[in-house]
């Protein structure tokens, strides 16, 4: 998961550290929501370990996750960046 947080982070010019607080502007948003999609669905983490990982609850990881599938559809892009790690 390290590499995904890293290169979703890359990609939303955000440092990791500023990840795990809460800020709730939309670059941070996404980048939580895709990196919970992708953690749970592709690389079968659980909710628990993800919101640990991110520093939040597992029920905004599953809010997170939902809004994760719909940018990832939305964007071949980011599928293509997450698939390559």
């Amino acid at each position: 998961m390290a590499e995904v947080i890293s290169r979703v982070c890359k990609e939303f010019d955000i440092k990791i550290d500023e990840l795990m607080l809460d800020i709730r502007r939309a670059p941070y948003i996404h980048a939580r929501s895709i990196i919970s999609y992708f953690s749970i669905n592709e690389l079968d983490y659980s909710g628990a370990d993800v919101a640990k990982a991110l520093n939040v609850s597992r029920a905004s990881v599953s809010k997170a996750r939902s809004r994760g599938e719909k940018l990832i559809n939305k964007d071949q892009y980011l599928w293509n960046l997450l698939k390559a790690s």
